[in-house]
């Protein structure tokens, strides 16, 4: 599995941890299951542009700076 994809997933557990949210939570919002939120962070199903651009929304942060932090974890 590509690493920077595995750092995404991390990171995005991470916002939706800071968030207070929980996969339920995060379900109720994008009207998906809940096991959807937990097949994704447990890297058993990707994640594709559309659903990543919603959960940037749900953890109101923008998918750019999203992207940028995960290159510049890299570059660490």
């Amino acid at each position: 599995m590509l690493d920077k994809y595995v750092r995404l997933i991390a990171y995005l557990r991470e916002l939706r941890q800071n968030c207070k949210y929980s996969q339920q939570d995060v379900s109720l919002l994008l009207k998906k299951p809940q096991s959807f939120i937990s097949k994704i962070e447990n890297l058993n199903q990707f994640l594709n542009l559309n659903d990543f651009f919603l959960l940037s929304l749900v953890y109101k942060k923008a998918a750019s700076e999203i992207i940028s932090d995960i290159e510049v974890n890299n570059d660490k």
